[in-house]
């Protein structure tokens, strides 16, 4: 798609909330939109993102957010830092490579280990861990558990990957995620005689024992 929109022609349509990351619209767009309303409010699409229609043609709304600020479209790809697609806050953006843009991704909805980068390998009956460095994917190795091959995962996309490693709450999310995803789950975060159908009662207690120390470090602060 051939980008011919300019920075004032995008405000004379749009107001963007540098803040909020939302656009508002400056004019009324027949027949469903007013002045003020939100553009792309209809909500993203099924890949994620949000989309903007400006003289017939749709925009992704990041690639508007940057050139509303900077004055230009970014040349490469556009990277959302928090990973949450929907957020055009021009702070959750920054340019990246298609390389460095894939690498700040969720974990895949086919992975079966409940951990980034972790997959068993039924040759060895082993976990094995793959990566991508230098534009190759490699293996890194094969481990006995899930949480073990995880964590050198983990230790090998940190020297490596900098500022496009996954971020935080995928972490965490892919620590907790086993438990529910593999039998061996459990076992892995170290209730080796817990069953399955015990997994709301174990939260449960985690979740008695986290609010007690937030509650001890309150006190304490």
């Amino acid at each position: 798609m051939k980008e011919l929109l300019t920075q004032d022609k995008l405000r004379e349509f749009l107001h963007y909330d540098q803040d909020s990351g939302v656009f508002t619209w400056k004019v009324k767009r027949r027949p469903c939109f007013n002045v003020g309303d939100e553009a792309g409010g209809e909500g993203a699409s099924k890949d994620g993102y949000i989309r903007i229609r400006v003289n017939r043609i749709k925009y992704l709304a990041h690639r508007l957010a940057w050139l509303y600020v900077l004055g230009q479209f970014p040349p490469y790809h556009i990277d959302h830092i928090n990973g949450n697609r929907k957020d055009n806050r021009i702070a959750n953006l920054r340019q990246a490579t298609r390389i460095e843009n894939a690498r700040n991704r969720a974990r895949r909805k086919d992975n079966t280990s409940g951990f980034t980068g972790v997959s068993f390998d039924n040759k060895t009956k082993k976990w094995k861990v793959q990566c991508s460095a230098e534009g190759k994917r490699i293996v890194i190795g094969y481990f006995k558990t899930p949480l073990e091959a995880s964590e050198v995962y983990e230790k090998f996309i940190s020297d490596h990957w900098g500022d496009f490693k996954p971020n935080t709450y995928r972490k965490i999310n892919d620590r907790i995620a086993p438990i529910i995803l593999i039998d061996g789950g459990l076992e892995a975060m170290g209730f080796t005689d817990a069953k399955i159908d015990q997994f709301p009662l174990i939260c449960a207690a985690l979740v008695r024992h986290i609010e007690a120390a937030s509650s001890g470090q309150k006190k304490a602060a």
